[in-house]
């Protein structure tokens, strides 16, 4: 096992004793979104000016892993081209207020091994807080995940 992976292996456990699957990276004190175990994450949600997005973390900072899928995912929503598909820097708090305002219509994350892969809930813990998100997982008419 390489040595970058050995730090996760803790965090792994404690996600795993709070039910969870997987771990969502963050990054920095802004808390930015940035991957979910060793895939790429990303949201559809309604943003805050009623757009229908795709939003998922820019490649720009160098610490986002350049996916084939992720590149698939993100060429092939462009090609649909019934929504805004966004590549930038987001935070939790971000994802905290869409979901708390029910504007996630779903999270996934891509990856070469898992393909696509459905997030149905979030255990955000922050500043000794616990917050538990439900997410839809393909609960309607706008899953991308279904088609």
């Amino acid at each position: 096992m390489g040595c970058n992976y050995a730090p996760t292996l803790k965090l792994g456990e404690i996600a795993k004793q709070k039910g969870c699957h997987q771990v969502l990276w963050l990054s920095g004190p802004e808390h930015y979104v940035t991957e979910v175990g060793a895939m790429n994450f990303m949201v559809f949600w309604k943003n805050e000016k009623g757009e229908d997005e795709l939003i998922t973390a820019s490649l720009e900072s160098g610490i986002i892993l350049p996916g084939v899928t992720r590149q698939s995912v993100l060429e092939l929503a462009r090609e649909m081209g019934e929504f805004k598909v966004t590549e930038r820097d987001y935070t939790m708090d971000e994802v905290q207020k869409a979901v708390k305002e029910n504007r996630v219509y779903e999270m996934f994350g891509t990856g070469t091994a898992a393909v696509v892969t459905p997030v149905d809930n979030i255990v955000y813990v922050c500043d000794g807080k616990e917050e538990r998100m439900k997410i839809p997982v393909m609960d309607s008419d706008k899953s991308l995940m279904q088609r």
